[in-house]
């Protein structure tokens, strides 16, 4: 009987020693997931350049300069500005055929200035965008 009980008792032993040598490594685990935190909060930190790049190049060649808030993780207000600025298109382009049909071509030729407005809002879009990812207060309303 006393056998069975040093056995157990020895059993305890070795399963606290195994209980030990988990958490050394453990301890070095805790070290890797502190780093962890600092890698990803540099990664968050966004360029404005690079948003801005994104707004102009997307309002130029796609006509959505919304991208550069989507890169900024705020879709909800590129998705907004960069949608306005397809109705802005599709108004002009409806106003300019109408124009032309109305007047047999005249209305047309002097309609065509109408088409530096979407322009003009990229442009705008894209300062706002440099603005807000510089933490600076925007110039259009926040949504």
């Amino acid at each position: 009987m006393a056998k069975k009980i040093q056995m157990k008792t020895s059993s305890k032993a070795s399963s606290k020693q195994d209980e030990k040598k988990p958490d050394e490594p453990k301890e070095e685990k805790k070290v890797s997931v502190k780093t962890g935190p600092k890698t990803e909060s540099f990664q968050e930190e966004k360029d404005p350049a690079i948003a801005a790049l994104i707004a102009i190049g997307g309002g130029l060649l796609l006509g959505f300069p919304g991208g550069g808030y989507i890169y900024l993780d705020n879709i909800k207000r590129g998705l907004i500005y960069g949608g306005i600025n397809w109705v802005l298109w599709g108004l002009i382009i409806i106003g300019y055929f109408a124009a032309s049909i109305i007047t047999m071509g005249l209305g047309g030729f002097v309609c065509l200035p109408v088409f530096i407005l979407p322009l003009l809002y990229v442009a705008l879009v894209t300062y706002d965008t440099y603005l807000y990812a510089k933490g600076e207060k925007p110039i259009l309303p926040e949504i």
